[in-house]
């Protein structure tokens, strides 16, 4: 059994639990100003307000990045809202031409959601999460657990047992700054659905005695991420 030996290990999310959450993310229709969103969600919660956020886009490289893909697109993006998906996942190397404030345009999705005030910075307005479901998951909810199996596919999770679904959204939230105080607010984006065909979440990379913040890159272009991209 894992952690009788009372040490700790480093656990990862296994390929295959990868593979079949980019599957399910790329069966769902969002908007991939949703990614946006979320930077911008995750900035607020650290800073304590809503106002005025700067957006750190760089930050979103440990998510996306994926190596080996088409020349020129480093990221891989596993969401779109239109039913032609074919090569859509792929993004070039200007992240900040899609999420930075100056790239931010009226009457666009992600505008629709947040404020783009001519001062300094991006505010999220009141239950900003309504809106969010409504402009950028067409009035569904997205799995939190196939998001958090691609997202935080490249983090060390330091634990002397197996961790599991539960210990993945919890890391999840903790990632993105969603406390328990924020339960309404989750749990009117996210759902709880299951990932099909993933019964273990984890598998054992190794030993520390630090906690890791990432693995490495734990997928590349040569794992086959989606039959979208073929």
């Amino acid at each position: 059994m894992a952690g009788a030996d009372g040490q700790q290990h480093i656990w990862v999310i296994t390929i295959v639990a990868v593979q079949s959450s980019v599957e399910m993310l790329l069966n769902r229709r969002v908007h991939p100003g949703f990614l946006g969103y979320l930077h911008y969600r995750q900035i607020a919660a650290e800073n304590g307000k809503s106002t005025g956020i700067q957006p750190e886009i760089h930050r979103l490289e440990k998510y996306l990045k994926v190596p080996g893909g088409p020349s020129n697109k480093p990221y891989f993006r596993p969401i779109w809202h239109q039913a032609n998906k074919a090569g859509r996942s792929w993004m070039n190397d200007n992240l900040a031409g899609s999420y930075q404030k100056s790239s931010l345009r009226p009457n666009q999705p992600l505008t629709r959601v947040v404020n783009v005030p001519a001062t300094d910075g991006i505010d999220l307005p009141a239950e900003h999460w309504v809106l969010a479901r409504e402009h950028l998951l067409y009035g569904d909810r997205l799995p939190a657990l196939a998001l958090a199996g691609y997202l935080l596919r490249n983090f060390g999770f330091y634990s002397s047992e197996r961790p599991n679904a539960t210990n993945l959204i919890g890391s999840f939230r903790d990632e993105f700054g969603y406390a328990s105080r924020n339960d309404d607010e989750f749990d009117h984006l996210f759902s709880s659905d299951p990932v099909p065909g993933v019964t273990t979440w984890f598998e054992q990379t190794g030993s520390s005695s630090d906690e890791p913040t990432t693995v490495g890159t734990r997928v590349s272009a040569s794992t086959k991420l989606s039959n979208h991209d073929n």
